[in-house]
């Protein structure tokens, strides 16, 4: 999309963003192929740093125009040239914006949804089901500590180190668990995946191990390598987290994406967003899992440690990266089931009547945990939106290349 792609530092930094011009994100493909037919993209740089620059538009609401020939108004706050010193105001003297025949919502699942609900909140009629039924994709964290192996999973910017134990992307390899044979129900399936630590929490993972409970010592260790595991855990602690002897460096993350039963809930609390998950890491399938994992752990002379965030010491907190849901697709094309209907256009209540130019292109309308990253398929959806709608509209869509194309990178650098 006329974006040079360069190679991965291998840092393993990627769950704080990855910065290196590598990774296939819409940085690399979306949005510089709408700015090469012709869309117009507008970012207030509120903060600056090594030239990367944040937009300084917060959403807030969107409500139909009754006349005229714009059909939404788009209510924003603006953070920028320091508004956001004013606190009283900020949220209350709003900016907005006119769109004439779209509005798509791509806030991801949480923004979108807490859009949906304040707009709600201001009298535009939607479904009584927004913010119900959200899914973490049945999403595990679980470690193997110390092992009898290097992982070398601990993202770091430490160029010489890098050159000698390149951490690698996060998420290089997975264990598909969805085969029929494994699993014979689709909702048993899940994948395994590993994972990087970022640099910012290297010196925090040592406390979080130790204080969190349900750790399973491998069973049957010959006495050389218990001595060889206390020596690990005493080299990591006087000499670093990426000390290639060390326990932590010694240490593998994994990721696991499965089933849920839909628990979540987003709804306003104070004109604020508050999420609620119950009970996903208490399911009998998760359970499962997790005797999977320690099993596998045990078999490399790691030990096992459960996703800390659900201890007591932690405050019992759910952990995902995938939310879902929030303005869930109707199964039945009303607003009765859902908040939106397949093409992601939103119901004006509990009918099948939609508000046919507001749109949601996001895994807020994914209605179901996948047991899988939801990458693709948030994708194979707007899509297919998109193409619909310009269809029903009468419009061609250019899937050709311009032939002078505009690097983005100018503009994101510049």
């Amino acid at each position: 999309m006329g974006v040079k792609q360069e190679a991965s530092t291998l840092t393993g930094q990627d769950a704080t963003g990855i910065n290196d011009w590598s990774k296939n994100s819409v940085l690399m493909n979306y949005l510089p192929d709408a700015w090469n037919h012709g869309a117009e993209m507008y970012t207030i740089p509120i903060v600056i740093t090594d030239n990367f620059s944040f937009c300084g538009c917060e959403v807030r609401y969107v409500k139909p125009c009754n006349d005229g020939p714009n059909k939404w108004t788009v209510f924003f706050a603006w953070h920028g040239d320091k508004r956001d010193e004013f606190k009283d105001s900020i949220y209350t003297e709003l900016m907005w914006v006119q769109a004439r025949e779209f509005v798509f919502l791509g806030a991801g699942c949480l923004g979108t949804t807490e859009i949906l609900l304040r707009s709600r909140e201001y009298g535009v009629p939607l479904s009584n089901r927004v913010g119900m039924n959200m899914s973490g994709n049945g999403d595990i964290l679980a470690f193997g500590y110390n092992g009898e192996k290097t992982a070398n999973a601990i993202g770091t910017d430490d160029e010489a180190y890098l050159k000698e134990h390149p951490v690698g992307p996060t998420i290089s390899g997975i264990i598909d668990m969805r085969d029929e044979e494994v699993s014979p129900h689709a909702r048993d399936g899940y994948v395994i995946e590993e994972g990087a630590v970022p640099k910012a929490l290297a010196h925090f993972l040592q406390v979080m191990y130790d204080i969190t409970p349900g750790h399973r010592i491998p069973r049957g260790l010959a006495l050389l390598r218990r001595v060889d595991e206390l020596v690990s855990r005493l080299t990591g602690d006087i000499l670093g987290p990426w000390h290639q002897h060390g326990a932590l460096n010694r240490t593998m993350i994994y990721l696991i994406m499965s089933h849920d039963a839909n628990q979540g809930s987003l709804y306003l609390n104070k004109n604020k967003p508050s999420l609620e998950f119950r009970g996903v890491e208490h399911s009998i399938h998760v359970k499962q899992i997790n005797e999977l994992l320690a099993t596998a752990m045990g078999k490399m002379g790691a030990e096992y440690i459960p996703n800390p965030f659900t201890s007591r010491q932690m405050g019992r907190s759910e952990i995902s990266v995938h939310p879902l849901g929030g303005a869930n697709m109707s199964p039945d094309g009303t607003g009765l089931s859902g908040v939106t209907n397949h093409l992601g256009q939103v119901f004006k209540g509990d009918g099948d009547e939609v508000y046919e130019g507001l749109v949601v292109v996001d895994a807020a309308v994914i209605p179901s945990s996948l047991g899988v990253n939801p990458f693709a398929t948030i994708t194979a959806l707007a899509e297919r939106t998109i193409e619909t709608l310009a269809g029903q509209k009468g419009w061609e869509i250019d899937y050709a290349l311009p032939k002078s194309n505009f690097v983005l990178r100018n503009l994101v650098d510049h």
